[in-house]
């Protein structure tokens, strides 16, 4: 393995070298050069890979090694690919100025030409003028960055670090002060990388890969600003949206904006419950109530969990699950879009000075009385064991259909359940019966014990 990485580290010289070959010295006088001319001109130095394959830099140089096949022939068929490379490019790029030798190289890969060619075949017209698949591919990714960098998406290309160096007074900046200012340039827009990879994953198509990169790209370019955890969290939005990239864009930025106001201060709350509040809203990402709204919600939910107390009022369990967080975050939101859509609205006996936390205490008590409300109905129920206790969410739902009002919800969803409990008796006598008509079943087993609902009896 080491032989190998020597060789190819020696292969990789070879072609970025722009020394000529020194001349061998030789105690015989060497013959006269046959490129001398009658007038005296002297014969010209030989050609270097490096010219001949346009000066690539060692990344390039790298990349070439690294796409074509190992064997004796490596750097042989590593100059070809150069040559083609550095062709394409001075072919392309006047019509592109914004394309880079490295975008010709990504261009000029052959599974990426077979992948380009079997979905999008030459016409004979184009083979015709002498059209292949690296010049489709390089003009389809050109005419996309060069729309990038017109509307400002395209990150710039950052410096090598020697360049930077001889320019003024960062030629006294450390290496660190160097690498954060390249940081802070490429996320102003997508990394040319990005946009590649985006136009490989999108099967070449130009508009379904600048919609990616302005929606996602864009926020993944700045995902350290966001607090963005993951490209899955991204692209859900993205599509939660109907790949709208500037609704995508303000739905994080309004993310990040809570989180600077008040969701890194409170305590027991987080990012992942202003992405859930977020999602509870159906007003547009960049309405300023929503962020009130949010900021309010989240301000009551972490009083909500710091008091042990509370829980047990409402959840029942010191330690609720996720299921009663997002209760408790629907609660804090319905009663935080307006006061009209409040189940309840008692008046908190002292309010805060600060209007913000004057509305957070508002809404956190209405959301309270509302949940209490509901935690009655279920305590109410727990008298009847015969009957399969409802979920939060139901007792919620026959709070609401009863106006509010805990007692008759309870009586209401009894009588739901009793009927459910009677019917689902009903269907297993009858199947049971039909059981015994067709002989499957002896009328021994045909019992009390075997109805649904009805405890089964002790033995004497």
């Amino acid at each position: 393995k080491g032989v190998r990485l020597l060789l190819v580290a020696l292969a990789v010289w070879k072609l970025v070298n722009t020394k000529p070959p020194k001349a061998v010295k030789s105690k015989t006088p060497a013959p006269p050069a046959r490129g001398r001319s009658k007038g005296g001109n002297e014969a010209k130095a030989p050609v270097t890979l490096a010219e001949k394959c346009g000066f690539p830099s060692r990344a390039e140089a790298e990349a070439a090694l690294l796409a074509v096949k190992a064997g004796k022939d490596r750097l042989a068929s590593a100059v070809a690919m150069l040559e083609r490379v550095d062709v394409l490019h001075r072919f392309i790029s006047p019509t592109f100025p914004v394309l880079l030798r490295a975008d010709a190289l990504w261009a000029a890969a052959e599974p990426r030409q077979a992948r380009y060619l079997s979905a999008k075949p030459l016409s004979e017209e184009e083979r015709a003028l002498g059209e292949d698949g690296p010049r489709q591919l390089l003009r389809r990714l050109g005419k996309m960055l060069q729309d990038l960098d017109e509307r400002g998406r395209l990150a710039p290309e950052p410096k090598p670090r020697a360049e930077a160096l001889l320019s003024g007074a960062a030629a006294t900046a450390p290496a660190s002060v160097y690498a954060s200012a390249t940081s802070e340039t490429r996320n102003r827009g997508v990394p040319r990388e990005m946009a590649r990879q985006a136009l490989d994953d999108h099967d070449f198509d130009v508009d379904a890969a600048k919609r990616w990169l302005c929606g996602v790209g864009t926020v993944l370019a700045r995902k350290e600003h966001f607090g963005v955890d993951s490209t899955e969290e991204v692209e859900a939005v993205f599509e939660k949206t109907g790949k709208d990239a500037a609704a995508v864009v303000s739905h994080f930025e309004t993310v990040a904006e809570v989180m600077d106001e008040v969701g890194s201060r409170l305590p027991a709350v987080g990012r992942s419950d202003v992405v859930l509040l977020m999602g509870l809203d159906g007003e547009g990402c960049s309405s300023a109530g929503l962020v009130a709204r949010v900021c309010a919600c989240l301000r009551g939910l972490s009083r909500i969990f710091i008091d042990e107390g509370t829980l047990l009022s409402i959840c029942r369990a010191a330690a609720p699950t996720e299921d009663d967080r997002r209760y408790i975050c629907e609660c804090l939101h319905r009663c935080a879009l307006s006061e009209a859509g409040q189940p309840v609205s008692p008046e908190p006996s002292e309010l805060s000075e600060d209007p913000a936390e004057a509305n957070a205490e508002r809404v956190m008590a209405a959301a309270l009385a509302y949940m209490r409300k509901v935690s009655e109905v279920q305590v109410y129920l727990t008298t009847f064991p015969e009957l399969d206790q409802p979920s939060t969410r139901a007792a919620a739902a026959a709070l609401d259909t009863a106006d509010f009002d805990s007692k008759a919800a309870g009586r209401l969803l009894r009588d739901e359940l009793r009927k459910k409990r009677q019917e689902a008796m009903r269907e297993a006598y009858k199947r049971k019966l039909e059981e015994y008509k067709n002989g499957t079943l002896s009328v021994s087993r045909v019992s009390h014990d075997t109805l649904p609902g009805v405890p089964k009896q002790a033995p004497a």
